[in-house]
């Protein structure tokens, strides 16, 4: 169970660094913005601010933080004596990433559905990445509990 908090963490944090730092590869440059709109008469070719790129918002490294707390406390359970207290608060932290990427997921995928002009779908796919990393974990995490509480396990 550590290994999988470990890598959950792993993974979260990759989420969180490549959503903040990332981009898309086939994203036209500013300047092609500017040759577009300026081929079309478009006014925004002279605005510096929508030419200019745009800074990442800080809450796109959430999952980071997320992983990170997982990650310290997949290795904290590699001590016996302090396993059960680190994957249970492996499994709340999944379990409030979760809730919280369900949150902010969903209004953002009926956004994604109806299409709605001008709306950025990039942060959705990491949120809903970071809900499917958690979730899957909580599920691991349940099943690992209900394991060990099993009368006739020998791990007990």
């Amino acid at each position: 169970m550590k290994q999988a908090a470990i890598l959950s963490g792993v993974i979260l944090m990759a989420i969180g660094f490549v959503g903040y730092f990332g981009q898309w590869v086939d994203s036209p440059s500013p300047s092609s913005d500017t040759d577009v709109a300026n081929s079309v008469g478009d006014d925004r070719a002279t605005d510096v601010e929508d030419s200019a790129p745009k800074k990442p918002s800080p809450t796109a490294l959430l999952p980071a933080m997320f992983g990170l707390v997982m990650l310290i406390c997949g290795v904290v359970a590699t001590n016996e004596k302090a396993k059960k207290h680190a994957m249970h608060l492996a499994a709340g932290i999944a379990l409030i990433g979760g809730l919280a990427g369900l949150g902010r997921g969903i209004p953002g995928l009926i956004k994604v559905i109806n299409a709605e002009p001008g709306f950025n779908s990039r942060p959705v796919l990491f949120i809903w990445l970071m809900v499917i990393v958690c979730v899957a974990f909580l599920i691991l995490a349940v099943r690992s509990f209900l394991h060990a509480r099993r009368p006739n396990n020998p791990a007990s």
